[in-house]
């Protein structure tokens, strides 16, 4: 009696979503960036990127320890509010219309908003199977293309 009660008032408000915060997937891959402005071009190795579940239909990108320019620190970022839409064992990533306001640890940066992010995740059917990330957007005069594997 007392489970049900504390489930029931839990279950008010909010929807629960029992996956939410899952690690979906952990890549390792090719990042590159080219200026908008004079097509100068950054590409950096064995980069890592993560995906976990926000919520049923959303999720949130982390990139771990990550430069889009060579003068660029090495920073932890977050953007959330990455749609995703399933499609057989892809699942197809896109950002909000207006953009994301990308995280370092609490503080928003929104001088550094992400627009035009599209991607692909593609799982493989076989439980033990490889996958593979693929991601572009824009960032701050800056396209980014992201390409990983499972690690």
């Amino acid at each position: 009696m007392i489970l049900c009660t504390v489930f029931a008032l839990c279950a008010c408000g909010d929807e629960i979503i029992p996956n939410a915060n899952r690690i979906e997937g952990q890549y390792v891959g090719v990042l590159q960036t080219t200026s908008l402005t004079d097509g100068e071009v950054f590409t950096d190795t064995g980069v890592q990127f993560s995906l976990s579940t926000a919520s049923a239909t959303t999720m949130t990108l982390t990139m771990h320890n990550t430069h889009f320019v060579a003068m660029m620190p090495r920073l932890t970022m977050q953007a959330a509010g990455i749609t995703n839409q399933m499609v057989n064992f892809e699942h197809i990533l896109t950002g909000p219309e207006g953009g994301i306001v990308p995280t370092i640890g609490d503080i928003k940066y929104p001088k550094y908003i992400i627009t035009n992010l599209t991607g692909k995740r593609i799982v493989s059917a076989d439980k033990d199977g490889a996958g593979a990330l693929s991601l572009t957007f824009n960032c701050r005069g800056y396209l980014v293309e992201y390409v990983g594997v499972t690690k």
